[in-house]
């Protein structure tokens, strides 16, 4: 007797084993798959932010990173620092610059 043999032998007589592995098996790719997209920056079109956040949300029931990603992690912290700062000088009629970038 083969493996092949052996494994639809199996199979027929244990469907639900079968099953439950493959729905892990599945699970576990899928999560490894969306886990390993990186996170939405400043320049990522719609599609690909609604693609992440289906991804973390639905597939890979990883909510917390698919609604927090954290500001610093991201590439455009910087940036987001700058426009916060012209902003809350704008607000306050201030006419200090913004701070520089820091490489």
């Amino acid at each position: 007797m083969n493996i092949i043999e052996w494994l639809q032998r199996s199979y027929e007589q244990h469907p639900a084993l079968f099953a439950a592995a493959a729905t892990w098996i599945a699970n576990y790719g899928v999560s490894n798959f969306v886990s390993a997209l990186p996170a939405p920056t400043k320049d990522s079109g719609q599609f690909y932010k609604f693609v992440f956040r289906f991804g973390n949300n639905w597939l890979a029931q990883n909510t917390s990173r698919a609604n927090g990603v954290r500001v610093e992690a991201s590439p455009n912290w910087q940036d987001a620092l700058i426009a916060k700062a012209r902003d809350e000088a704008t607000i306050q009629g201030a006419t200090t610059n913004a701070p520089k970038k820091v490489p």
